[in-house]
């Protein structure tokens, strides 16, 4: 059976954050049960990104003709057009960030552009034969935002390639330190909610924050950190590669991400497999990945004490730690390639079933 995964979204995993790194690994897991994999992406780097995203999406559908698939998924907005058309092939829908929940945090040009891709993401999610999610809570959210139906949402979570992560880990250098180091990856958005986390270093003593990332917010919260006094305790790394981030994994000994929006979190996914005890928020899905007091500690969202708190409390604690940790990496198991790519074939064969029972 041959699928076509269409996205705009950039592969690499520098410039196209989580979803690249959710959208290679799905690949992947596909391969496995033995589908054939077919991509189309956009033949040249976007300059304005929501507009050249509609005309790739313009673009779309006499390739998708062309390469004549059995399966096409769309991830999030993408194939918006393609579903709409009369077809032979299976049309799957896979937002993997709910455009329209997300821009509920955003501001200015942001925030519009993102309304606009929510749009047309509604739109797919209503033509696709059927949506996939990757979280309880982004069912919920796609429900209520775009008006379909529970019945035609199935939740899969992302697939996560264990193996690969954990060969990287090894590879990474055993870094001494005499600082307790928390690690953070994310792109600088609102809904991040970043600003917490650096008024929660200010209630802490002996521990370096090491933040991986860039985005919009990127002045506002350099700004932040100056206010704050926290040059010397602050350590922004920027984009950096797949082998940097192993190495910032393998030395931290805290992951924390205080978001107020997260349709899945991979970076806790990276944590876990990492063996790091997890500070987070509760909010939206990080409850279905991280369980307070099993694989990490959860706060009550923009809560800069509790995060202070729960940092210390682990930093006090060795034991606390390793127990987490260690707890963690079961958790992880849950979203190995193999076991997630048997829930796609699953739910490809039912909808196959479904269409030949109609025809």
């Amino acid at each position: 059976m041959r699928i076509c995964i269409i996205t705009a979204t950039p592969l690499e995993t520098i410039r196209g954050s989580g979803t690249a790194r959710a959208v290679q690994a799905l690949a992947q897991a596909l391969r496995l049960q033995g589908f054939d994999i077919c991509w189309l992406t956009p033949r040249r780097p976007f300059l304005w990104f929501t507009f050249d995203r509609i005309e790739f999406n313009l673009w779309l559908r006499r390739q998708v003709r062309r390469l004549a698939p059995d399966c096409v998924i769309g991830i999030d907005m993408d194939g918006w057009l393609v579903a709409r058309e009369p077809r032979r092939w299976l049309h799957i829908a896979a937002p993997k960030g709910i455009l329209a929940d997300e821009a509920r945090f955003e501001r200015g040009w942001t925030a519009l552009s993102m309304r606009l891709q929510a749009a047309c993401e509604r739109w797919h999610v209503r033509w696709a034969n059927r949506t996939i999610v990757p979280s309880r809570y982004s069912k919920t959210r796609l429900a209520e935002l775009y008006g379909v139906a529970f019945e035609r949402i199935g939740v899969i979570p992302e697939a996560f390639d264990i193996d690969g992560w954990c060969a990287k880990l090894r590879a990474a250098p055993r870094r001494g330190s005499d600082e307790f180091r928390v690690l953070t990856v994310a792109r600088f958005y609102p809904r991040k909610d970043l600003g917490t986390l650096l008024r929660a270093a200010t209630r802490t003593r002996g521990m370096e924050f090491r933040i991986v990332g860039d985005g919009p917010e990127r002045r506002k919260l350099h700004r932040c950190s100056r206010d704050l006094h926290l040059d010397d305790r602050v350590r922004w790394l920027g984009n950096v590669s797949e082998e940097q981030l192993a190495d910032e994994y393998s030395a931290c000994a805290v992951f924390c991400l205080p978001s107020r929006q997260e349709a899945f979190g991979l970076v806790l996914v990276e944590a876990m497999v990492a063996g790091k005890p997890i500070v987070a928020a509760r909010a939206a899905s990080v409850p279905e990945l991280v369980q307070d007091g099993y694989n990490g500690l959860l706060v009550e969202p923009g809560d800069f004490e509790g995060v202070a708190e729960a940092l210390e409390r682990l930093r006090r604690d060795p034991v606390l730690r390793a127990r987490l940790g260690a707890a963690g990496r079961i958790r992880a198991e849950q979203f190995a390639l193999g076991r997630v790519g048997k829930l796609w074939a699953e739910e490809i064969g039912l909808l196959q079933s479904e269409r030949q029972v109609v025809s």
